[in-house]
């Protein structure tokens, strides 16, 4: 996590504490990012900590989310600001890297983002132009991490300081990137601000992988269609499995597993099983799927892809075609299957129906 750099024992817990918060989903509370971004921004000493994910849109980017905390007042301006830029920018609108598809040379990396644009390119780039340097920002490092899912962008997280920063500045962010990468995935697949228990049991269905609500003894309060017919194919080898997901001794990874916080409720986590290796016929039965509804090559692709659990966009990025192509071929899915969501397709497809 920190390569030589050896943190001081109140760092070692303030990373503990604060990626404690953002593994844990508090129901009612809403997105964990405001309340962590300013402890993160004091630990890192960063002049200000940033996230945000754009979303390609036909003509821009729009902004799904803008969190940011600074030392010195940059008030609602710089998200109103960023929102109107991001609305026409190009695809490469920084110029460094591609904005809907990181070259692998940028993902999950640490990158000074002025350190890999010649001065004159940055200068003349709209984003200085348009909204960095009305803020004030323009001559700040620009020190960054892509955080993505497969190869599209999940979330530009990352700060704007006066120097570079050292190695333990480097070190402290790095320590949080994937806490922050797991966050930002939970929080697209939640909806950012659930807002009631019952509200993610409806939210279970929007998720094609098989997905659990369950207690620290691994009892099942609610499930997906998908992992009902988990259930019934396999009961006993997806009983362990969350058993072992629960059990710190264990190494479950084939589970993500997420904790949930209710007021006045015992806790429970959301366990998604995001390996096909659970299901031993998942593949002999993506085959017999695409044989009995004709499917063509790439509709099976992309079937294989939903039955793992996989975003559009970790598909698009995947097989290197836009989103929009993607939704087209998962509507055909659903038509041929008879069903309108993801989670009863891939029970279906498990289920031989």
């Amino acid at each position: 996590m920190s390569g030589s750099v050896k943190f001081a024992p109140a760092e070692i817990d303030g990373i503990r504490e604060l990626t404690r918060e953002l593994d844990t989903v508090c129901v009612g509370a809403g997105s964990a990012l405001p309340r962590v971004l300013p402890e993160i921004r004091r630990l890192v000493e960063a002049d200000v900590l940033l996230v945000y994910c754009p979303v390609e849109r036909a003509v821009g980017w729009e902004l799904e989310r803008f969190d940011f905390d600074s030392s010195y007042d940059l008030a609602c301006d710089f998200k109103s600001r960023a929102m109107r830029f991001f609305a026409s920018a190009p695809p490469r609108y920084g110029g460094a890297f591609d904005a809907a598809r990181p070259e692998a040379s940028q993902r999950e990396r640490f990158v000074d983002a002025l350190a890999v644009m010649p001065e004159a390119e940055y200068e003349s780039s709209r984003i200085y132009q348009l909204l960095l340097r009305p803020m004030g920002l323009h001559r700040h490092r620009q020190p960054r991490v892509l955080l993505c899912e497969s190869q599209s962008l999940l979330g530009w997280f990352g700060a704007f300081h006066p120097e570079p920063f050292d190695r333990r500045q480097r070190a402290l962010l790095m320590a949080f990137v994937e806490p922050m990468r797991r966050r930002l995935q939970i929080e697209r697949q939640l909806g950012a601000a659930p807002g009631a228990a019952s509200m993610l049991t409806t939210v279970l269905d929007q998720i094609g992988a098989p997905a659990f609500i369950i207690t620290k003894n691994a009892r099942i309060m609610h499930l997906n269609a998908a992992a009902r017919a988990l259930l019934e194919q396999e009961r006993n080898e997806t009983v362990r499995v969350l058993q072992d997901a629960l059990d710190p001794r264990a190494s479950a990874t084939d589970v993500q597993l997420t904790p949930i916080c209710e007021p006045g409720s015992a806790p429970c986590w959301l366990a998604i099983i995001r390996s096909c290796s659970v299901h031993a016929r998942t593949r002999a039965a993506v085959a017999e799927a695409a044989l009995r509804w004709q499917l063509t090559p790439r509709q099976q692709e992309v079937l294989t892809r939903i039955v793992a659990g996989d975003t559009t966009a970790a598909i698009a990025a995947e097989l290197n075609v836009t989103e929009r192509a993607i939704e087209l071929h998962v509507t055909r899915l659903f038509d041929q299957a008879g069903v309108d969501g993801r989670a009863a397709l891939v029970a279906k497809v498990l289920m031989g129906g």
